[in-house]
């Protein structure tokens, strides 16, 4: 369906551009946001958030298009959340469900992204 696979190109998208604020924050700090535990990310008060937002890289930061349909936590499977986690700073994982296998070299479910 058009709506899904439109829905799966924004998050790629998002994800990318979370991604890009990562680097400079890295770049600043010499190290990722430190969320010892895996978070949701809502796009301002989350602990990935904040230490963006803290840093004046961003003003607000995209949350997944259907964001919280379906409830549930990071890795159930109707959980449409994007989820940061990283222990010690020196590496991350973002995690996102995809509708559909459209996206080239993704599959449907759960994908993650790592530096």
């Amino acid at each position: 369906e058009v709506n899904t696979r439109s829905r799966d190109a924004r998050r790629e998208a998002n994800i990318s551009e979370l991604r890009r604020t990562l680097v400079l924050y890295e770049s600043n700090r010499g190290r990722y946001p430190v969320c010892p535990t895996e978070v949701q990310i809502n796009g301002l008060t989350d602990c990935f958030s904040s230490a963006i937002i803290s840093e004046g890289i961003a003003n607000v930061l995209p949350i997944d298009p259907r964001n919280g349909v379906g409830g549930g936590n990071c890795g159930d499977d109707d959980s449409f959340y994007y989820c940061y986690v990283s222990i010690d700073g020196q590496s991350y994982t973002i995690r996102y469900l995809l509708e559909t296998g459209t996206i080239l070299g993704k599959s449907e479910g759960w994908n993650s992204v790592s530096p």
